[in-house]
């Protein structure tokens, strides 16, 4: 949920636009002298650009690959995907996982256009042009990264799972399709840990679970039915955004989570 310390209160009229942005308050309100709405929402938008800046340099370069194409070039790629942590530049080296290929950088292209870029940062959706490359080891899930930041492969791991409204409930052995990022693979429950709080996953409430129903929190384990190839997956400690996984069923979202830890 939301915290109190996370809310702020700004006092202003949509009808007549007092406090919003440059009409003043009527006289009457003279107990506020806080910026309007819009110099809020600036302050907040500085410190988010402030915060994202300052882990753009510090960071691991951490990429997620959404797509990839095969140049005309022998051993030449190009990955399409969004930079989540960390910055990049041409003419570094990363490695892919899972495949732990090393690649060299050659230019980093952006928008519509393929502009090329001199540098991309966290949050940025750009395409790396790959030089010694192996295509077909290469697929959209994967996961790059500066060389030396080594990134766990798994086919079972213990995640935390929120469901949501459920036709049927979740047993051991319901199989589903799982999403990270932009890696989809099919998945099954293995085991069912325990209920827990939903405000307060510590909090256990019940050990010995048969099934969740809707509306339930739970610890879980949760394996790969295909067990040809692991995938890369980090920890919710490890990435705020690469450690949450949804799951689908039936063309449905029954269950949404954080990765708590990898089962090698």
């Amino acid at each position: 949920g939301i915290k109190k310390e996370q809310v702020s209160w700004v006092t202003c009229s949509g009808l007549s636009g007092e406090g919003v942005y440059n009409i003043k308050r009527p006289l009457g309100i003279d107990w506020y002298n806080d910026p309007s709405l819009v110099d809020c929402l600036e302050d907040v938008a500085k410190k988010l650009n402030k915060d994202e800046s300052s882990e753009a340099i510090e960071a691991n370069f951490l990429f997620s690959i959404l797509d990839v194409s095969p140049t005309s070039k022998n051993n030449e790629v190009i990955v399409s995907g969004k930079v989540e942590a960390g910055s990049i530049q041409p003419g570094e080296t990363i490695t892919i996982y899972p495949s732990e290929q090393s690649v060299l950088v050659d230019s980093i292209l952006s928008g519509n256009d393929r502009a090329s870029v001199k540098i991309a940062v966290a949050g940025d959706f750009v395409m790396l042009k790959l030089r010694e490359a192996y295509y077909e080891d290469i697929q959209s899930g994967d996961l790059a990264t500066t060389v030396g930041n080594d990134i766990p492969t798994a086919q079972e791991f213990t995640a935390q799972l929120l469901t949501f409204k459920l036709d049927r409930p979740l047993l051991p052995g319901t199989s589903f399709m799982l999403f990270r990022g932009g890696c989809e693979q099919p998945a099954r429950i293995k085991k069912l840990v325990s209920i827990v709080c939903k405000k307060d996953p510590k909090k256990i409430l019940k050990k010995k679970v048969k099934h969740l129903g809707s509306d339930q929190a739970a610890i879980v384990e949760i394996e790969l039915i295909e067990k040809k190839r692991r995938i890369p997956i980090l920890t919710i400690e490890e990435s705020k955004h690469l450690g949450r996984i949804v799951l689908r069923k039936e063309g449905r979202t029954v269950a949404a989570g954080l990765v708590e830890s990898l089962d090698f």
